[in-house]
């Protein structure tokens, strides 16, 4: 699974983040009436997944001329795609424990 994202620089008013973020690409869907559809840069657990990195880059160069009216905020040369890897931390039970009382 891919995701494309870049590094944020700075907030909706211009001023420099104390702490830069990574942004991911999605659709602008999240905000009900308030929702363009447009493809934008948005936070983890909204960007789109791709199954493959050629799919990513795709996606995204046909979406580039819109993405790039908000390359103010942004490190344009962090833009990258990057692929979510699962690492087993630990095991969970697939059933409760009985409670028994002594």
């Amino acid at each position: 699974m891919f995701v494309v994202s870049i590094k944020r620089l700075f907030d909706y008013s211009g001023n420099r983040l104390d702490k830069p973020e990574y942004k991911y690409f999605g659709y602008d869907r999240y905000a009900g009436s308030f929702s363009t559809g447009y493809p934008t840069w948005i936070d983890f657990h909204h960007a789109e997944t791709f199954k493959t990195a050629e799919e990513a880059k795709k996606v995204y160069m046909e979406n580039l001329r819109i993405l790039a009216r908000s390359w103010g905020e942004y490190d344009r040369d962090s833009v990258k795609i990057c692929e979510i890897k699962f690492k087993l931390v630990e095991k969970l039970p697939w059933k409760e424990k009985e409670n028994r009382r002594n």
